[in-house]
């Protein structure tokens, strides 16, 4: 068994590390998004199957992957503090 101090420290770490995956994934999503924001942009005159088709489905599946990840990490932090606190 882990010291009460040493405990600290790593849950401490862990939540650390949590928070740093939801924000390099966030920072993912945004980037994607931007860029199919740009490419509807290039799209929007010469293609409706383009947007309708390719890039609609894309952009949902990209955020019902970053509300998973926006569920997930707190759910996760919230299991690490009750579990080593």
């Amino acid at each position: 068994m882990l010291p009460l101090r040493d405990l600290a420290e790593v849950t401490r770490g862990l939540i650390r590390h949590e928070d740093e995956l939801t924000n390099q994934r966030m920072s993912a999503f945004l980037t994607v998004e931007g860029l199919l924001f740009a490419a509807l942009a290039f799209g929007w005159d010469k293609s409706w199957l383009l947007v309708t088709f390719v890039l609609a489905p894309v952009g949902i599946a990209i955020c019902a992957s970053a509300r998973a990840t926006l569920i997930v990490g707190p759910r996760t932090i919230r299991r690490l503090v009750t579990t080593m606190g």
